[in-house]
């Protein structure tokens, strides 16, 4: 089980600050040996997908995101900001192919449909929809990838919520790290 954090996480200090959310993975693509989902504070607020221009440095109350709207296995999906620290090329998936596989990357917008040959496991299947954020391992360890949303207006009742998951269990399971930041995107 993968556990971030043991009880809510209180923004109440916050009020005014700017949250976003920092996701780092450290192994092979975020799908499926366990699959957990967890929520940072209370989750009881309607959340809704909101477009923005890159470079709008105004904050959003609410943020949801599938991966949906994004093209299959593009590097760069803004509004969201993605850093790859250690620049190393990444792992691919053994006698599969896609765009832009081995690259340097941080994220990659990941269609299991859209392979060659397309995979239909129930293990590398995202939790909704067609599409998913993932982070495939680097070849010169260790990852240090990131996948930071954009500017979130934090209040009493803000909270922080995503699905993960690993492919396989065979490397270890992934880890985690979500920060908040007031300042800027820097990991």
């Amino acid at each position: 089980m993968i556990r971030i954090f043991d009880e809510p996480f209180k923004l109440n200090e916050m009020k005014k600050a700017y949250l976003s959310s920092f996701i780092v993975l450290a192994a092979m693509l975020t799908v499926q040996a366990q699959t957990h989902q967890k929520t940072i504070g209370k989750a009881n607020m309607p959340l809704e997908i909101v477009q923005q221009e890159p470079t709008m440095a105004k904050s959003v109350t609410d943020l949801s995101d599938g991966f949906e709207t994004y093209s299959d296995f593009s590097l760069l999906f803004s509004p969201w900001t993605l850093t790859d620290v250690d620049g190393s090329e990444t792992y691919g998936i053994t006698e599969v192919d896609f765009l832009n596989q081995y690259s340097p990357m941080a994220y990659i917008i990941f269609n299991p449909s859209a392979t060659t040959p397309p995979q239909t496991d129930a293990s590398i299947l995202p939790h909704s929809g067609s599409k998913f954020a993932a982070s495939f391992a680097a070849t010169t360890p260790p990852n240090n990838d990131w996948l930071i949303s954009p500017p979130l207006a934090a209040g009493t009742n803000t909270s922080v919520s995503f699905w993960v998951k690993s492919y396989t269990s065979q490397y270890g399971l992934e880890r985690y790290k979500v920060g908040i930041s007031t300042t800027n995107t820097d990991p």
